[in-house]
């Protein structure tokens, strides 16, 4: 259950992105990047896209959700099906590894949540609602990447073991950072 901070009677709300939702998410992304030499945890050095290119990727996306409060985004998910993965234009070491496993599976590629609500449970609704989706649409494979050098993100750890995710196997990206990538069978 989440704290009370969250759930301000009832107020969160979790759904599929909408158009709206793009500009804010962008800047709650923006505000999590950190750089490789940063003692906080977030996504380290990650390219944002454009407000074009995410809202292509995620508006209508079955497997990409915003959580809000009041309307305001405070946290998000965004994933994606191996259909739409095969489809990126440049995709990352942590994608292409993924290719290589079985499907039909899902990628969790970014989650994020506002500083304020961090650690309260929120991730962990996300990617629940993401694992119900997935078994309406009997997708039973579901892969994570997460940082683990310089600095291993250790709450994505945590909430990686609490969904039963087990790591697969570290990929090293062009620039040098380790990532772990995660998975899970659902069925």
């Amino acid at each position: 259950m989440l704290n009370s901070s969250i759930m301000v009677n009832a107020a969160l709300s979790i759904r599929n992105f909408e158009k709206k939702d793009v500009a804010p998410v962008l800047a709650l992304a923006a505000s999590l990047t950190v750089s490789r030499f940063s003692t906080k945890h977030g996504f380290v050095e990650y390219p944002l896209p454009t407000k074009k290119e995410l809202a292509e990727k995620v508006v209508g996306n079955k497997y990409s959700f915003v959580a809000t409060v009041h309307d305001e985004a405070i946290g998000f998910l965004t994933a994606y099906g191996d259909d739409q993965v095969l489809r990126f234009e440049e995709p990352d070491v942590i994608a292409m590894k993924i290719l290589e496993q079985r499907r039909p599976f899902v990628y969790a590629d970014q989650l994020g949540v506002a500083r304020p609500y961090q650690r309260q449970g929120l991730g962990e609704h996300l990617f629940e609602r993401l694992c119900a989706v997935m078994a309406e649409n009997k997708i039973n494979y579901l892969y994570c990447g997460v940082a683990h050098a310089p600095l291993k993100n250790i709450p994505a750890v945590t909430l990686m073991k609490k969904l039963d995710m087990r790591l697969l196997t570290e990929v090293v990206d062009e620039s040098g950072l380790t990532f772990g990538i995660y998975s899970k069978l659902l069925a």
